[in-house]
């Protein structure tokens, strides 16, 4: 156990795991956007859906990596709980409306946040997630894997909550769940100006505040690559 092992932590295959999800989701994202331009848009988006349930699939596999084995059995309770709202919104859409399947949507990314430990304060970052790959610190690949660790779950709900909204008749349900960040935003805002002389403000309320502003930076990006898919599917 004295000599030294590189490979006895498993950083060499994390460095290999996390190249090739990035590779692949590079290449994944340039293969949806291609698809979804010219000819092949109006013929359906039967492989763009595959396309982004494989990107949806890696990027669980990537936030287990970062996040590490104890958020195992949330990632099986989170990947149930989005088979559920799959199967509903894939039944009859006059049963199940869009302001409810956004409404479970963002419980279910809320959940998951949560349950794994995680939490809008500065005390709750995870920081061993920089360290899963390295055994020293480094600035891009550590703060890539932080992010990841802290927003992944946000992304898979973006990705999810725009991958719903294609059908004609839950079109509505993409604005309703931007709606939903943009209401946590408003209500961000107003919490701080009200408690910014309390005691506590910097501990509690600023850092959440903070999470708030990149939640909807997150979505405010979305939101420009859906305008963007719109404009050139027309």
């Amino acid at each position: 156990k004295r000599q030294p092992d590189p490979t006895r932590n498993g950083y060499l295959f994390c460095r290999i795991e996390l190249f090739l999800l990035l590779t692949s989701m590079a290449f994944g994202i340039t293969q949806a956007l291609i698809q979804t331009s010219g000819r092949q848009a109006k013929q359906g988006f039967q492989q763009v859906e595959k396309n982004v349930l494989l990107l949806l699939f890696k990027l669980l596999v990537g936030i287990m990596t970062v996040t590490g084995p104890s958020a195992a059995a949330s990632m099986v309770v989170f990947i149930i709980q989005i088979s559920v709202l799959w199967v509903l919104a894939a039944g009859d859409c006059a049963q199940v409306r869009p302001f409810v399947l956004a409404a479970l949507l963002r419980l279910v990314t809320r959940h998951a946040f949560f349950a794994t430990n995680h939490g809008c304060t500065f005390s709750r970052l995870q920081l061993s997630a920089a360290f899963a790959a390295t055994s020293e610190f480094y600035f891009e690949i550590g703060g890539i894997s932080l992010f990841l660790n802290t927003f992944g779950w946000e992304m898979v709900g973006i990705v999810m909550a725009w991958f719903l909204s294609q059908d004609k008749q839950r079109l509505r349900l993409w604005r309703i769940y931007g709606l939903f960040q943009l209401v946590e935003a408003l209500t961000s805002c107003i919490s701080v100006s009200i408690l910014r002389r309390h005691l506590m403000v910097w501990d509690i309320y600023a850092p959440h505040f903070l999470f708030a502003g990149i939640f909807t930076v997150l979505h405010g990006l979305a939101w420009l690559t859906n305008l963007l898919l719109t404009v050139v599917r027309s």
